[in-house]
């Protein structure tokens, strides 16, 4: 199998109340890993869930969040209107707010180093799973 080139990984967006901790220790420990936060991304405060969803599709972005009550189901609808259209969305994952950081970090360094973007297009996923 062909080892993943760094183009072909997942970049990464958090949303507007992402853990900052998290964000801290992926940029210490895995300095090639491509995450902006909310406020780095230029996104408008206070964006509703389905246009952030559309957002992330427009900078290429997997999304993280830590959101299990609102945002699979509005990834949902999303999606619904997308796919009929021959449109893709990057993905969101969704981790558990009370997830021990290291945990966080550990969970999604693990999805940036071995995958491809590609395989979480059109999906939500829970970390842990």
């Amino acid at each position: 199998m062909k080892p993943i080139g760094i183009e072909e990984r997942p970049s990464f967006l958090g949303d507007e109340n992402f853990n900052q901790h998290i964000v801290d220790g992926l940029r210490q420990h895995f300095p090639d890993l491509d995450i902006l936060t909310f406020n780095e991304s230029g996104l408008q405060e206070g964006l509703d869930d389905p246009l952030l969803i559309e957002e992330t599709a427009r900078i290429e972005r997997l999304l993280l969040s830590h959101d299990k009550r609102t945002m699979p189901r509005h990834f949902a609808a999303v999606l619904e209107r997308w796919l009929p259209l021959g449109q893709h969305l990057p993905g969101v994952l969704i981790l558990q707010d009370d997830l021990p950081v290291a945990e966080a970090i550990e969970q999604i360094a693990l999805v940036w180093g071995a995958s491809r973007a590609i395989e979480w297009r059109d999906r939500i996923v829970f970390l842990p799973e």
